[in-house]
């Protein structure tokens, strides 16, 4: 939990990249974008922490729109980031993970980093992809840890997950990763 009361959330950089609307070039449609960007005020606003690795800040800053660099700039003014979540120490599980995978092994390596650094702090993570929450799923029929991790999807959920956020992005049962992901697979 942040030291304000609000949670820690490791936020995608695809969130990020994808608040673009409005800008001069647009390559997102216009629900992801503006649903991006709400999730980011929701997050600032509501009193949440963002979470980062080194990886995770290099690759917000390497694909920025304008809109995520001036709402990162207002979170690291105001306190409201916790730079250097590593999580080193859930490094093995990505071994274990691997094993488990019959394919999507180099996807989920590439984004290992995402689940390292919320196991570490709040187990929140907010992305628009879409086969990392299954991935991950498929992963924690042999690592029971990653069934810790709480999920939202901006794109997917829209308005009900900027409702989330607001009300304090609490872990409920809909939002384990694993729970996510199998709803989302029968379309619901």
């Amino acid at each position: 939990m942040s030291l304000n009361g609000g949670k820690q959330l490791v936020i995608d950089a695809c969130v990020a990249t994808s608040c673009s609307s409005g800008e001069i070039f647009d390559p997102q449609p216009a629900n992801v974008g503006i649903h991006c960007r709400n999730s980011l005020i929701a997050i600032s606003t509501s009193g949440h922490t963002a979470v980062f690795n080194r990886k995770l800040l290099k690759e917000w800053n390497d694909h920025p729109s304008r809109f995520s660099q001036r709402w990162l700039g207002e979170m690291v003014l105001t306190g409201k980031i916790l730079p250097d979540a590593e999580g080193d120490e859930h490094s093995s599980l990505l071994e274990r993970a691997c094993t488990a995978l019959t394919t999507e092994k180099e996807a989920f390596a590439k984004d290992f980093h995402l689940v390292r650094s919320a196991l570490a702090t709040g187990q929140l993570i907010v992305s628009i992809e879409r086969r990392f929450p299954q991935i991950v799923s498929v992963a924690s029929k042999a690592v029971l840890e990653f069934r810790q991790l709480y999920y939202a999807n901006p794109d997917v959920e829209g308005d009900p997950c900027i409702v989330w956020i607001k009300d304090g992005a609490e872990k409920i049962e809909d939002r384990r990763i694993d729970v996510w992901a199998a709803k989302v697979r029968r379309g619901g």
